[in-house]
């Protein structure tokens, strides 16, 4: 009797000279939940002309059980770097690829809510919140309280724009399937003026694809004092 083959999904990051914020990261991947009905890795490219990240590497792959690719993207820019993450995903036969960002760190449950939520959607994307790093008073809590009732109204209003929102490469999943079907890749001649996610959204929507949010698939972006 066969069973079920299980998705194949690759979790992505691009980083450059942060190796103190991705480690943060990292972490978290270590300790989040896995579904049970998934086989995952992990990509990470490091956009630069030499590897600095052999150590950090090392020692998240002796936590995880999955497979971790390290590869380096000597081109500069976000996209190019965004392109050899899926590239390699397409390469290694994953099913869905996710992004997010190196100064970011996932809730325990998001993996689970993200892949759970992106079942009728070919492009999904899901909150970034706010959280101080160590608790904060004075001013700083104030800013803090200003910034965080910012981004709520922000991602209340994509969450009644259901298709027809951007899908932001901070906490983005998309089938590949699909990819390949309307061959859209991150545009390298946004090489640094930003916004390639943006793009890819964007033209993803007009080629025909399904887009969606996630509600509950939560990544925090830690702030300092």
């Amino acid at each position: 009797m066969s069973s079920t083959p299980k998705m194949k999904v690759a979790v992505g990051v691009i980083t450059r000279r942060r190796a103190s914020v991705l480690r943060g990261l990292l972490g978290s991947l270590v300790v989040m939940e896995r579904p049970d009905d998934v086989e995952l890795l992990f990509i990470v490219v490091e956009n630069d002309d030499a590897a600095t990240l052999n150590d950090d590497i090392a020692a998240f792959q002796a936590q995880v059980l999955e497979q971790v690719i390290y590869e380096l993207q000597p081109r500069p820019g976000i996209p190019a770097a965004r392109n050899a993450v899926m590239d390699r995903a397409m390469a290694e036969n994953c099913d869905r690829l996710i992004f997010v960002d190196d100064d970011e760190r996932v809730r325990p449950d998001w993996l689970v809510r993200l892949i759970g939520g992106a079942g009728p959607f070919e492009l999904a994307g899901g909150p970034v919140r706010i959280v101080a790093e160590s608790p904060v008073g004075g001013w700083a809590a104030v800013v803090l309280s200003a910034l965080q009732a910012r981004a709520e109204k922000r991602m209340a209003r994509r969450a009644r724009a259901q298709g027809r929102l951007d899908i932001y490469t901070n906490n983005w999943i998309a089938d590949l399937s699909a990819v390949r079907r309307l061959g859209i890749r991150f545009d390298e001649a946004l090489q640094f003026t930003g916004g390639s996610d943006t793009a890819f959204s964007r033209a993803f929507a007009q080629a025909g694809g399904v887009l969606g949010w996630i509600p509950d698939a939560v990544v925090e972006d830690r702030w300092p004092p």
